[in-house]
């Protein structure tokens, strides 16, 4: 795979783009088109064919059907906002998340803001928390992406936290553990990665001690009952706190 992290590969898209948008002839028009779908293909696919299938392969419908969309004549992309290619890919990512909840809504109708880990211990699953199926391969250009959106999930939560006047310090580290558990759980590749580590630490609303914590010394999440004990707080009163919380974050 090309070097998508030294921009290789948006800029190809966004330089084919450039083309399509240039080119008079209907024919060379669509030929362009198709040479830009096939090198979305070329750097989305996997690189060993008995890997298993990459969430956008299992949905190569959607991602067909949203490039020709972005390059319709309709089209909502606003250069003043982004480039061509943050665009079309954040489209790719938004369309196949929407089947992905679709397709979890036929098995739930609904998911409750509560679960249960499998260890039968409560924990609070924020909606706005991007996340994967664990078992599918995820693509490095997929990596980029999701990279991208919980920074702009981290930035919410960071909004909706600074306005907080009530036990900060508390929903600070309960708020660092769902979020380590959810991609630990979810989207354990991403935890893998440096830029996961440096990003969180950015936020004032990361509790730093369990955050550096799980990074350097043990990958071991301590128990929602275990924080609450030591905060003396009691697991019924810590979680109500957090529900509430993540209520309040709905509205941002």
């Amino acid at each position: 795979m090309q070097n998508i992290h030294g921009n290789l590969f948006y800029k190809k898209i966004n330089n084919l783009y450039a083309q399509i948008i240039a080119e008079k002839n209907p024919q060379d028009k669509r030929n362009l088109e198709q040479k830009l779908i096939v090198e979305v293909w070329n750097q989305t696919k996997r690189k060993n064919k008995n890997a298993p299938e990459t969430e956008w392969e299992l949905h190569a419908d959607i991602v067909t059907a949203t490039i020709k969309k972005c390059l319709a004549p309709d089209s909502k992309f606003d250069r003043t906002k982004s480039t061509f290619s943050q665009y079309l890919l954040k489209s790719i990512k938004k369309n196949i998340n929407k089947a992905i909840k679709n397709e979890n809504k036929k098995k739930s109708k609904d998911t409750p803001l509560e679960q249960q880990n499998d260890n039968g211990e409560s924990y609070f699953l924020p909606d706005i928390i991007t996340h994967t199926n664990p078992e599918i391969m995820i693509t490095e250009i997929q990596k980029v992406l999701m990279i991208e959106e919980l920074r702009d999930d981290f930035n919410k939560i960071e909004n909706a936290f600074l306005q907080e006047k009530e036990n900060q310090a508390a929903k600070s580290t309960f708020i660092t553990r769902d979020i380590i558990y959810i991609l630990k759980k979810q989207a354990s590749d991403l935890l893998k990665d440096e830029k996961i580590f440096l990003l969180g630490n950015k936020y004032s609303f990361l509790e730093k001690k369990l955050w550096n914590n799980y990074f350097f010394v043990s990958d071991e999440l301590p128990t929602q009952e275990l924080l609450a004990a030591s905060m003396g707080i009691k697991k019924s009163n810590a979680s109500k706190m957090i529900s509430r919380f993540y209520q309040r974050l709905k509205n941002f």
